[in-house]
């Protein structure tokens, strides 16, 4: 998934400056809403969607959707860029895709899984685009 993705930002004249993986973007994610627990469900809201936010992240359905990984880079034109890409498996249900669909993740899937999740994907009417390994 890395390989296909920084090959295409190549192409494109773009150079990989960080990959972030999802365990980092979880440390960024919870660490500050862990302290938001005590207050308000209203302030809550207003503090995830601001530590969303300010991680490039949307909320979905109340939740905070986690791309398994990120890269950072810089476009041909310099500007900074990022894209989340997602591995999905046979394993993934409908609310899962359509949540990481809606987060705005690229979506890939290994050769085998490909047809399942699209079968998923129509029968949940999820617009997505799954790109094979």
């Amino acid at each position: 998934m890395y390989q296909a993705e920084a090959g295409l930002i190549q192409e494109r004249g773009g150079t990989i400056q960080r990959v972030v993986l999802d365990y980092e973007l979880k440390r960024q994610i919870y660490s500050p809403l862990a302290k938001a627990k005590q207050v308000s469900a209203s302030e809550y809201r207003k503090r995830q969607a601001e530590v969303a936010r300010e991680n490039g992240l949307k909320v979905v359905r109340g939740k905070i959707p986690l791309p398994d990984l990120r890269i950072e880079y810089q476009t041909k034109e310099g500007e900074t860029a990022r894209v989340d890409l997602e591995l999905a498996t046979h394993h993934y249900h409908g609310s899962h895709m359509s949540a990481k669909a809606q987060a705005g993740f690229k979506t890939y899937a290994a050769e085998g899984s490909r047809s399942f999740l699209s079968r998923v994907l129509d029968e949940h009417d999820i617009t997505a685009e799954l790109l094979s390994l």
